[in-house]
């Protein structure tokens, strides 16, 4: 018979992976918040979605920022920022998944407002 000792839960948030996963939120965040339609050109306008009142949102299944769960629901890191930013701008949040070439070809469209989890490149900063 073996007995194992259970060690009491900690307080402190360590290990690398934790901390890597929020360093990206806090990115995405900041990412997300300078997004905001106020900091843009007046001579743009902003999208219809938004003028409607809705964030319309595309990601792709990407744990742990998109995680699908066993209802088929979707949760995970950047759908709380989503939520967050779009209660803040007072806009409802329309969000959808689909395959990551798919949420880039929608947003070169315009038929999304927001993308997240990705890397800047030169091509994708054509569509900010």
């Amino acid at each position: 018979m073996h007995i194992i000792k259970a060690k009491p839960a900690s307080s402190h948030i360590t290990g690398k992976p934790v901390i890597t996963t929020l360093r990206r939120a806090c990115a995405i965040a900041v990412c997300l918040l300078f997004s905001h339609p106020a900091l843009a050109d007046h001579d743009n306008q902003a999208p219809a979605s938004q003028a409607e009142g809705t964030m319309i949102a595309a990601f792709s299944v990407w744990e742990p920022f998109a995680i699908e769960d066993e209802d088929g629901g979707i949760q995970g890191i950047d759908l709380m920022l989503l939520h967050e930013v779009a209660n803040r701008l007072g806009l409802k949040l329309k969000s959808q998944p689909c395959p990551w070439r798919r949420c880039l070809k929608m947003l070169e469209l315009g038929e999304i407002d927001v993308l997240t989890s990705f890397a800047y490149s030169d091509e994708r900063a054509k569509f900010a």
